[in-house]
């Protein structure tokens, strides 16, 4: 292949339409807060009072709408391991170094982002494409994991997803050449001074027009019978919104299950009750990029895997 399938055709990216219809929402809302200080014994009595947080939401109409919200400093609800972004030289061009600097350094003028997602190509002649960001986030103490678009193109093959007659899946007898491909991607790096947190199996496996689709059960058979030999972290499934049809089938599987660390989810449009029941960590890998984990389980390995060749 002469461009990888998940590349700007003619320089230019053409957009999945669901980012045109959340562009297309309008202002997202603004949240500012302040909050007091204070005791567990003191805050069911002061939840109106004192240590309430005011907030404002500016919604669609530029109107604004007061509301109240109380932060009480001695409930933990949730660990956040960081916030951060995506760099993907294919659609948007690498960071230059002062770039790289600005995100991912601390002091004055700098964001201080902790959390790095970058794409894994199909084609190996692309892996350094945006090793450079990728290494030096590392370098200031960023957490790098890695998500695919595409298999090899020898790895896919096409069938008919609805009105779409030219889909993109795995092969089934390629899912053990796909893990080595993932593995081997994971060793490039680490040869290259990056260790991966984690690596997913699909971007976005159930919103796949323009990339490779999955099933819920083709998740949950590679899962259980390939990604036991990958050596690092498992992401899955990174539904594109958190869809339950998708995540449950592997959480309800404890096969699959067992090979699996993260939960990645993307938040397009999904409700805030649509949320996965496990304790695993989990990690929002589009938008604001969030990684959690909810106690008292702990992950089930804290070293990764060694890779089974």
């Amino acid at each position: 292949m002469t461009q990888e399938t998940h590349d700007p055709e003619s320089g230019e990216r053409r957009p999945p339409s669901r980012r045109t219809v959340l562009a297309a929402m309008g202002a997202l809302p603004v949240l500012t807060t302040t909050t007091t200080t204070m005791t567990t014994a003191s805050a069911s009595a002061s939840a109106s009072a004192s240590a309430s947080a005011s907030a404002s939401v500016k919604g669609t109409s530029g109107t604004a709408a007061a509301t109240t919200a109380v932060v009480d400093p001695a409930a933990r609800r949730q660990t956040i391991r960081g916030f951060g972004g995506m760099t993907h030289a294919a659609w948007a061009g690498d960071l230059t170094a002062a770039q790289r600097d600005t995100a991912f350094g601390t002091g004055e003028d700098r964001l201080g982002l902790s959390v790095l997602r970058i794409p894994v190509p199909e084609n190996q002649a692309d892996w350094s494409r945006d090793l450079a960001t990728a290494q030096r986030a590392a370098e200031l103490g960023a957490t790098v994991f890695a998500s695919p678009w595409n298999p090899p193109a020898h790895m896919v093959e096409t069938f008919v997803h609805g009105s779409q007659t030219n889909a993109r899946r795995l092969r089934h007898d390629m899912y053990g050449a796909y893990a080595r491909h993932l593995n081997d991607f994971d060793g490039f790096l680490r040869n290259h001074g990056v260790s991966l947190y984690g690596i997913s199996v699909q971007n976005e496996p159930d919103y796949a027009h323009d990339w490779t689709w999955w099933t819920p059960g083709e998740l949950v058979r590679f899962l259980r019978e390939n990604a036991g030999s990958l050596g690092t972290r498992v992401i899955a499934p990174e539904s594109f919104n958190y869809t339950k049809s998708v995540s449950d089938p592997v959480l309800n599987d404890p096969a699959a299950l067992a090979n699996v660390d993260i939960i990645g989810t993307h938040l397009y449009g999904t409700p805030f009750t649509n949320a996965v029941p496990d304790s695993r960590t989990r990690c929002r890998t589009r938008a604001t990029v969030r990684c959690r984990s909810r106690p008292p389980t702990p992950m089930r390995r804290t070293t990764p895997r060694t890779p089974a060749r």
